[in-house]
């Protein structure tokens, strides 16, 4: 009997033992505008360097197997690539701005996309400058070292250049 006690007493208190646990603590959610400010304020300054022809400060925006996709040439893929495919473009290019009209980062503030409109002045063979508008998508991925770098860009012209007068 006084095992059979013993027994359900010692059920007893383990379940209650148990009951009392806490709950692990969950993990605080994202600052999503945060997140956002962060994404925001590299874009300004990847413009920037793009603006000053710099492809090595250019390529340095993407993540490390980032890519690259620009209408007419094909994909690359990796820094060094990016930096190679930059160096060709900005021979010519004299003028480049973009304008983010979406932006959009995930519950986990791991992707963001980016949506927007661009405008690029470039040299044509004669030499005479020309504009060409258009419209891109950029994924962003969260770094492990908290910073955002390019994923996947991508654009394209929404018709041929035009004549700047």
């Amino acid at each position: 009997m006084k095992r059979k006690t013993f027994t359900t007493f010692t059920i007893a208190l383990a379940l209650w033992l148990t009951a009392c646990q806490q709950a692990p603590p969950t993990a605080a959610k994202p600052d999503l505008s945060a997140e956002e400010a962060k994404i925001r304020q590299t874009d300004a300054a990847w413009m920037n360097d793009s603006q000053a022809r710099d492809a090595a400060r250019h390529a340095s925006y993407f993540a490390e197997d980032g890519s690259w996709n620009q209408s007419g040439y094909p994909k690359a893929t990796g820094r060094e690539a990016i930096q190679k495919l930059a160096q060709v473009l900005f021979k010519t290019q004299t003028g480049v701005s973009w304008t983010t009209t979406k932006l959009a980062v995930s519950e986990a503030a791991d992707y963001a996309y980016q949506v927007g409109a661009w405008e690029l002045i470039d040299k044509d063979a004669k030499g005479k400058s020309t504009k060409t508008i258009g419209k891109f998508v950029t994924v962003w991925k969260k770094q492990p070292d908290g910073s955002w770098k390019v994923q996947e860009d991508i654009g394209n012209p929404d018709g041929p250049p035009t004549p700047v007068k």
